[in-house]
């Protein structure tokens, strides 16, 4: 869902479509609704369980097009990739350095979208300090793999407690999964900020000169600027 969220989102907004309101929402509901049993019926079919790709909204970047018409072609090329090996076997010959460039370019287009709907917050305190959390939590889980897995330890033999301590370290060692739980946590906890102050702001520096003691000043300068050149000669 976390991915779900994000990946929607960066392709709205590269589509040029709003980020927020009641179309928005809908257009979340739906997508989160359709990775969800897109999820649960891939395990049926022995498949892991699907989730949105984060490069759509690299390609729609990339190629400027967000026709839901292509989405669909797509989706009939991956079936007939499924069913018929050797449609499938024809990308297989793409040189792999056009797939790493591609792919190189895809998640850095990635990295932007999250920067753009970064952008759209009002970058308070408050604010800043969730993101710079997430991002540290984030980053160090993958950055130095396997950091806070060694928080729970259980020796014993019971199955479901074993289950529990690998699930948390599953989500401890997946970095956006982290991130998104604490900045929500941060999001929910942390108080809104407080409204300006209405008091007056102190000029600490003393009044603004007038134009007549700025002219005085810059002819008093020059005066002294070439008294020190005549000194010199």
């Amino acid at each position: 869902m976390v991915e779900s969220i994000g990946d929607i989102t960066a392709s709205c907004e590269v589509s040029h479509l709003s980020v927020e309101g009641r179309e928005f929402e809908s257009r979340l509901q739906g997508g989160i609704l359709a990775d969800g049993i897109a999820g649960t019926l891939a395990p049926l079919f022995f498949n892991s369980p699907m989730s949105c790709y984060a490069q759509n909204n690299g390609i729609i970047s990339l190629t400027r097009c967000a026709n839901t018409m292509a989405g669909y072609m797509c989706c009939l090329f991956l079936v007939l990739m499924g069913i018929f090996s050797k449609f499938g076997a024809l990308f297989l010959t793409v040189p792999d350095a056009v797939l790493g460039g591609m792919t190189t370019f895809l998640f850095s287009s990635v990295v932007v979208s999250g920067i753009r709907i970064l952008s759209f917050l009002p970058w308070t305190r408050r604010e800043r300090f969730i993101v710079a959390t997430a991002l540290t939590l984030g980053m160090g889980t993958a950055l130095v793999p396997g950091v806070l897995t060694h928080m729970f330890h259980y020796h014993g033999s019971n199955a479901f407690v074993i289950s529990l301590i690998n699930s948390a370290n599953i989500v401890l060692d997946t970095g956006f999964a982290l991130g998104a739980i604490v900045s929500c946590l941060l999001n929910a906890i942390l108080p809104a900020n407080p409204p300006m102050s209405a008091e007056p702001i102190i000029d600490r520096h003393g009044p603004m000169p007038t134009d007549k003691e700025i002219e005085d000043m810059q002819v008093e300068a020059q005066s002294i600027h070439e008294s020190m050149l005549s000194a010199k000669h």
